[in-house]
């Protein structure tokens, strides 16, 4: 199952081809990217990756508070294993204007992104080379990691300098979507609903949102 998200009051579209009486316009465009996080630790570079697909679509338009563009994003959160315990980098930014890693994606490979998904999942995926660009800082996921990797009321929330997040880096490819987070964490197929913590007070823990679907799109 695919994480989807829209963008409000974007370009008003007509009636051009609807597919199967689902809402959807012509102008379907996908494609996949792998991201990698590299790290610097004492005891050298660490990095991981993950392939994730992005699919934007035009979409009618049948109230005025409906979505013109549209998108879906597939994949699973990035696992870096560092000296003392992995990392995950989850499905979603920490920038409330570009939150999930579509928008974040078409920011690093398409120079002429303006919004507009549609036209940008386009470019992306008409060119006939491979595309690569660094994820802006701002740009950047939220990072966790579990005091206790069985318990998921222990997940605490990462500062990317203090761990030494060099750079993230995202290239388009033709790749299968990475599976198998739940391998890594046993609970997740599971868990519904948003992360349980303790309830103190504490600048670490991730917003209280935080649920299964910033691990995987494929779980639910």
């Amino acid at each position: 199952m695919m994480a989807r998200r829209g963008i409000l009051g974007l370009v008003a579209v007509g009636a051009v081809g609807v597919l199967g009486g689902c809402g959807l316009l012509g102008g379907t465009k996908s494609y996949r990217f792998r991201m990698t996080i590299e790290i610097e630790t004492p005891q050298g570079l660490k990095s991981g990756s993950s392939v994730m697909e992005i699919t934007a679509y035009k979409k009618m338009k049948l109230t005025s508070e409906e979505h013109a563009r549209d998108w879906e994003v597939k994949g699973e959160a990035v696992v870096v294993d560092l000296p003392d315990g992995p990392m995950f980098v989850l499905m979603k930014t920490g920038n409330g204007l570009r939150e999930d890693l579509a928008l974040m994606s078409m920011g690093a490979l398409d120079p002429e992104f303006k919004n507009d998904v549609v036209e940008s999942a386009g470019r992306i995926a008409g060119s006939w080379s491979t595309l690569r660009g660094d994820v802006r800082r701002e740009d950047w996921p939220l990072m966790v990691r579990f005091r206790d990797i069985n318990d998921p009321k222990s997940v605490v929330k990462i500062n990317p300098e203090t761990v030494g997040v060099k750079r993230i880096v995202v290239e388009t490819t033709s790749d299968e979507v990475t599976t198998g987070i739940e391998k890594r964490l046993g609970w997740l197929s599971a868990h519904r609903g948003a992360l349980a913590y303790d309830g103190r007070m504490h600048p670490d823990h991730p917003e209280k949102d935080l649920n299964q679907n910033a691990f995987s799109t494929e779980l639910q």
